[in-house]
Parts: structure tokens; sequence; C-alpha cells
């Protein structure tokens, strides 16, 4: 049985199931660099807020950080129609 059987079909569920196995575990290997990607994004966040602040003449506190570890709300395994 072919695991992909056209363009308004599904994988089989072996196939599927291996595709899924595959981004999980690419994920796993992924957390320092969304960690990373996080951080950048509080400190341009905090970049921005001084901005606006300075822009406003504003005075008072703020912080802004990464919320850690991150929260992966979904994966999405995107494939090739030449399967």
């Amino acid at each position: 049985m072919r695991p992909y059987q056209g363009e308004d079909a599904n994988l089989d569920p072996d196939a599927a199931a291996h595709e899924s196995r595959q981004a999980l575990e690419f994920l796993d290997a992924q957390h320092a660099a969304l960690e990373r990607l996080a951080t950048e994004r509080a400190n341009a966040l905090l970049a921005d807020h001084r901005r606006v602040r300075e822009a406003a003449r504003d005075t008072g506190q703020y912080a802004v950080r990464a919320s850690l570890p991150v929260d992966v709300l979904g994966v999405y395994v995107l494939l090739s129609d030449a399967l």
C-alpha cells in the first residue's frame, strides 16, 4: 500500500505516525533555539516599551521577560505531494 493516495487523501496511519514522531523528535531537540528566540522577542518588546515611554515622556517601572520554558501550542507536518 502506498503511504499517500493522492492530493485529497490522507497518509496511511503508519506513515502519519512516522512523520509525527519525526516532527516531535525535531521539536524536542530545539529547546535552546526556542528559548533564545523567546528571549530575543522579549528584549525587542522591552525596547519598544522604552521608545513609547520616552516618546510620551512617561515615567514609571516596567519589565519584560520571556516566560520559559516556551509553550508549543501545535506542530504541523507539511508534506510534499510527491509522496
